[in-house]
């Protein structure tokens, strides 16, 4: 039995509602926000970089560390992540390296984090023949060649989600995405833009459906990334059903969610200590071993909620693949135009409002194999994507937020546009068709392709 010597204990339900309530913010203070996984790879090989080693990632984030005033956050003797000012660099379990960037009040001003970071990360990882691929999926290692990050969060994970999912630690060890975070002003508000981001996220995968190889061969999938998280864990992923069936969905409707998702881990003095599966609801009625809920544990086991869309002190949306780099600021840049822009989110819930729970299912499964050939009800998702695209576009020319060459924030999402129209295809049918064709398989012009 542990002895909880915790501060900050959840002494009522309400509190939980509460949390969310506090951290809505008026319009006039609302931020974009990106995390972007980096898949590494050896130039030669395509393989991916382990994290020890001379070649490795920690030799990366300690030369960050030094050259570029990172603070190192370690756990035991190991660095683990990076800090500096309100950005994190952290690692996923296979060693995929994620830009957690600081909120901006602007695409432009976060495109300039963005782009130092890559660098710096460049700078570094260049010299050692190393290379980082704007793609959801390790392309050419297998699952088992690749070693866990020395975390004691993810050895819970990778024992706890392997009973649950067949292809979880393909999950955790080979998969990458590019994520927005925006904000929200009420409750109202919040449940709206999960609602919607729930609702287009069949179309946005689609948009940037980006991982169609494993082991250096076709894999059967335009995105394989977003199939294994069909089979990962069925209680955490996914979409939530009652956002949808709820006559009127609050903070209330996602907590109900939540509380029954059962528990991974909590951290107590810098230990991890494992849950067991019990949900965070039982939890926070009875404690466990010892243990009493705190706001802590609430924020820990809101991170391990991997649905397509989730709340947390803010709404980050997951659908997309990690694209090509020239198309991963057109990811927040797709939602900061529709979901800031009220003309625009309206318009946008008109394309999928209809669907019926079946419908929304099925489609998710239907665009891991067809990207923008996917239909519902004989609408191409390619016409979807092209409409969804020009509203996002108009969401932003409303917004007026000028760099100093007087170009608005619509700069960011024209390469995706300019993508779609001219292939009329996914990124990961337009890789597979050149991996196929003239560049006759050559893992030399794919990660020419790819890299950063």
């Amino acid at each position: 039995m542990g002895v909880d010597t915790s501060e900050r204990f959840i002494t009522r339900a309400e509190e939980l509602k509460e949390y969310f309530q506090r951290v809505a913010k008026p319009a006039s203070e609302r931020m974009i926000g990106l995390e972007c996984e980096g898949v590494g790879v050896f130039e030669d090989t395509g393989k991916a970089i382990p994290y020890h080693g001379d070649r490795g990632v920690l030799a990366i984030l300690t030369e960050m560390s030094q050259k570029f005033g990172w603070q190192p956050i370690r756990e035991g003797e190991f660095i683990i992540a990076l800090q500096k000012a309100q950005a994190r660099i952290t690692l996923e379990p296979g060693g995929q390296i994620e830009l957690s960037s600081a909120p901006h009040p602007s695409l432009h001003a976060l495109a300039e984090e963005f782009k130092d970071y890559w660098r710096q990360i460049k700078s570094i990882s260049e010299p050692m023949g190393i290379s980082f691929l704007g793609i959801g999926m390790q392309p050419v290692s297998r699952v088992e060649e690749i070693g866990w990050v020395p975390k004691g969060r993810y050895r819970i994970m990778s024992r706890y989600l392997k009973k649950k999912g067949s292809l979880s630690h393909y999950m955790m060890k080979l998969t990458a995405t590019v994520q927005a975070a925006v904000d929200f002003a009420d409750e109202r508000d919040a449940l709206n833009k999960l609602k919607l981001a729930f609702g287009l996220s069949p179309l946005v995968t689609a948009m940037f459906a980006n991982s169609p190889l494993y082991e250096a061969k076709p894999n059967g999938f335009t995105t394989m990334r977003y199939y294994i998280w069909h089979y990962t864990d069925s209680d955490r992923c996914g979409q939530i059903q009652e956002i949808f069936s709820a006559p009127d969905p609050g903070f209330q409707t996602y907590i109900d969610y939540v509380l029954q998702v059962p528990m991974l881990f909590i951290q107590r003095h810098q230990e991890w200590i494992e849950m067991d599966g019990i949900p965070f609801g039982e939890y926070l009625k009875a404690g466990y071993k010892g243990y009493r809920a705190t706001f802590e544990d609430w924020e820990l086991h809101l991170s391990t909620i991997f649905t397509d869309a989730r709340l947390k002190t803010y709404v980050e949306l997951r659908s997309a693949d990690h694209p090509r780099p020239d198309l991963a600021l057109s990811v927040p840049a797709l939602w900061k135009g529709v979901l800031y822009d009220d003309s625009a989110r309206a318009a946008a819930w008109e394309l999928i409002k209809d669907w019926s729970w079946e419908e929304r299912v099925k489609s998710g499964w239907d665009v891991c194999y067809q990207g923008l050939r996917a239909k519902v009800r004989h609408q191409l998702f390619l016409d979807l994507a092209r409409e969804l695209i020009q509203i996002s576009l108009e969401g932003l020319k409303r917004q007026r937020v000028f760099n100093e060459s007087e170009q608005d924030e619509r700069v960011y999402l024209y390469p995706l546009q300019d993508f779609i129209s001219r292939y009329k295809a996914s990124p990961g049918e337009v890789l597979l068709e050149r991996w196929n064709g003239d560049w006759n398989q050559d893992l030399q012009k794919l990660i020419e392709y790819s890299r950063y």
